[in-house]
């Protein structure tokens, strides 16, 4: 039977990609929150009580959710020496890196066929590289990748539909700074 470990970067981009992949794995979905980027404690809380309110509107007890534990000093350790290299660069490379390979090892540790992550729904993130990197990871791990880009649009209309909290940054000290920078510029202008 066909099972599934969605890693979930936040509710907002769960929300397309559990709505796209539930029925496929009749109810054999669990969601990892492991998000070690998050900057601080209360929005990584913050983050994780969105997720666990959208899925058990969306879905009941119908999905279970693993914490993975919030692991910002292991990301500031890992992570720190490529903080100027902005989005998409190689900071954002190594963050994506830390959260799938946790997301595989916990998926093969569970016995697990398949695994996938939401990373892929925002426009502000490197798809095809989550993607290269996730049927990397299949290979090593012997569990089934799942790649895509999920549908935005999607997301939207459920954040509205179930008043998802929407965060305006990645997580990272880093995101906010970059988010902090646009909207300066923005008010400049």
């Amino acid at each position: 039977m066909k099972s599934l470990l969605l890693h979930a970067c936040c509710a907002p981009c769960l929300s397309a990609v559990s709505d796209a992949l539930y029925n496929g794995f009749d109810g054999k979905l669990a969601v990892l929150f492991y998000n070690p980027n998050i900057d601080t404690r209360a929005e990584y809380d913050r983050r994780l009580r969105e997720v666990e309110r959208y899925l058990a509107a969306r879905y009941g007890k119908n999905i279970e959710i693993l914490n993975g534990g919030y692991e910002q000093d292991r990301f500031e350790r890992e992570v720190a020496p490529f903080a100027a290299t902005g989005e998409r660069g190689e900071r954002c490379t190594l963050c994506y890196a830390m959260r799938l390979s946790r997301t595989f090892e916990e998926a093969a540790a569970r016995g697990m066929t398949h695994a996938a992550t939401t990373l892929t729904v925002s426009p502000h993130k490197d798809a095809a590289r989550i993607n290269k990197m996730g049927l990397a990871l299949e290979r090593h791990h012997a569990v089934n990748y799942l790649s895509g880009t999920w549908e935005y649009r999607r997301s939207l209309d459920l954040c509205r539909e179930y008043a998802i909290y929407r965060q305006d940054y990645c997580g990272c000290r880093e995101s906010a700074a970059e988010r902090d920078q646009r909207k300066k510029r923005r008010g400049a202008s």
